[in-house]
């Protein structure tokens, strides 16, 4: 994501390297239960972008359910939407999902799978 400085230069504000990742996402908000699926885009250790077909307000806390070629389990993350932004000319969106709670076993998977497809 870049950001804007006063002297006009684009500057990256991301913390994390990214890596592609286009693959299915299953998740359900923490509040009402509501499940669903979705394909993501691209991944970090901090985060997740994802396309989701309706709209999610912002701070919306959801649990993620992905799943690493290299492993046959899924891994559960919880996070919270941080950004959204609609495609235009259509009812999709695609959504920064932010990591706030990942158990360790997760988070070397996630760390592992960026180090080895990292754009």
């Amino acid at each position: 994501m870049l950001g804007v400085h006063a002297n006009d230069q684009a500057v990256e504000k991301r913390h994390f390297l990214r890596a592609r990742y286009n693959e299915p996402v299953r998740y359900h908000f923490r509040d009402s239960g509501k499940f669903g699926g979705c394909v993501a885009r691209d991944i970090s250790e901090g985060g997740i972008r994802l396309d989701l077909d309706d709209f999610v307000p912002l701070n919306s806390e959801m649990i993620l359910q992905m799943k690493f070629h290299d492993s046959p389990m899924t891994t559960d993350v919880k996070g919270r939407v941080v950004w959204l932004q609609q495609v235009p000319y259509s009812d999709r969106y695609h959504v920064g999902f932010q990591f706030v709670e990942t158990n360790p076993l997760a988070k070397e998977g996630i760390r592992n799978y960026v180090k080895s497809h990292r754009f």
